[in-house]
């Protein structure tokens, strides 16, 4: 209920300034010099920057943060001016830089190999296993009254269809499951990797032949790729694969929760679950900021931008900006909607868009008739700030009549209307 205060009180104070202050330009200079661009919370201040141009610097950090739609898929798309090369984050989760410092034909042959193994969720026998595991998975709420939906079903429900996707057998898959249990995502990257250094990944039996494994198998032995660049490619997989599905399906749960009449036109006409499921990346995308840097002077928006500077696109600003949406603070689940950066655009763009999208339609469909039976008790959603990915920090689901309901659920922290 505090953080909620606290956030409530905030967008006040932005609302007052814009009432008091005769000149916008102000209060956005001040923001900018005292804020960092993490502070960009609320649709006010995303607001307040569309106002005034695309791209914005913030002192404080010293970064150029880009807000408008064009500017984004500029950064995105000129991969010989922006480059994700030398950003510390990334580095982290690509340790042998076999993704980002790819290029030419290499990477092509990395970006096919990893969207290949993605191509799993054509496979019958891929979805029906994700179906049971989904129904399993249900045995939660049967054994406590109050859960967690991020610990107790999204991240196993997440993680599970990674280690399909990977290949690995039962008894790994169900020790990798165990082990992502807290939402201690860096520690958890640490323990995965010490697990990979036991194992050998050309030997590995891995339990289908279309599997990331089997791939990773043949690449070794061809000599595209080294064993340990084989390594970071599972942890890179991991991490897109794992968290930023977990966040979409908890997102989904959450609006659904928030909003009967949503789930009662959803449950009437299934046409338009697929525009809903893209609403949601748009208007919530489970990564936040995606990073660059200038490999030479260039100039975004009318904005001249020196060699060297760091640019972090907000994929949620951006999805937002009006000059690229109509109603872009709302769902519009009506007619064709603009292209959104949710999954990020360019060469480096999400490759597994396909599953997530099948993923996340498995879990609307499953839960969307089952959400009468379930109070949503409290949420809150947390920005960890050494890795780019929104997740909650707990979303506790109570079953009806099971206990005592409680006081009505902490509201969002970001607006959502409704269509």
């Amino acid at each position: 209920m505090k953080h909620r205060m606290n956030h409530i009180l905030r967008e006040i104070v932005f609302r007052l300034k814009y009432m008091i202050t005769s000149s916008e330009r102000r209060p956005l200079i001040k923001f900018l010099h005292r804020s960092e661009f993490y502070d960009v919370e609320s649709s006010a201040q995303i607001e307040m920057l569309h106002r005034h141009a695309a791209i914005h610097y913030f002192e404080r950090n010293r970064i150029w943060l880009v807000t408008g739609f064009e500017a984004a898929e500029k950064v995105l798309t000129d991969g010989s001016t922006f480059s994700p090369r030398d950003i510390e984050e990334y580095r982290l989760f690509d340790s042998h830089e076999v993704i980002i410092r790819a290029e030419g034909d290499r990477h092509v042959m990395i970006n096919e190999l990893i969207a290949d193994a993605f191509l799993i969720y054509k496979d019958e026998s891929y979805l029906k296993q994700l179906r049971n595991r989904l129904q399993s998975q249900m045995s939660v709420f049967n054994t406590s009254n109050s859960v967690d939906l991020k610990t107790a079903f999204t991240d196993p429900l997440a993680t599970y269809s990674f280690c399909l996707l990977a290949g690995f057998n039962e008894e790994d898959t169900e020790n990798i499951i165990a082990q992502f249990n807290d939402g201690d995502v860096l520690g958890f990257l640490h323990w995965f990797m010490s697990f990979m250094e036991k194992i050998s990944i050309t030997e590995y039996h891995t339990i289908s032949e279309a599997s990331l494994l089997t791939r990773l198998q043949a690449s070794i032995h061809a000599g595209s790729i080294s064993e340990s660049e084989a390594r970071d490619i599972l942890k890179i997989t991991l991490v897109a694969s794992t968290e930023t599905i977990s966040s979409t399906f908890q997102r989904i749960f959450e609006v659904l929760m928030r909003d009967v009449h949503l789930r009662e036109r959803l449950r009437g006409q299934e046409s338009i679950r697929a525009k809903f499921i893209d609403e949601i990346v748009r208007l919530h995308p489970p990564s936040r900021w995606l990073k660059r840097k200038t490999v030479a002077a260039t100039r975004i928006s009318g904005v001249s931008i020196p060699a060297g500077s760091t640019l972090v696109v907000d994929i949620r600003s951006v999805n937002r900006d009006p000059s690229a949406f109509e109603r872009p603070e709302s769902l519009y689940l009506d007619g064709h909607r603009h292209k959104h950066m949710g999954f990020g655009s360019g060469m480096h763009k999400c490759l597994g868009m396909g599953i997530a999208r099948k993923q996340a339609r498995l879990f609307l469909d499953h839960f969307l008739d089952k959400m009468d039976d379930f109070l949503l008790e409290d949420v809150r959603w947390m920005q960890p700030r050494n890795i780019t990915i929104i997740s909650t920090e707990k979303m506790k689901v109570r079953r009806k009549g099971a206990g005592q309901a409680g006081e009505a659920p902490s509201g969002c922290p970001f607006h959502m209307g409704r269509s």
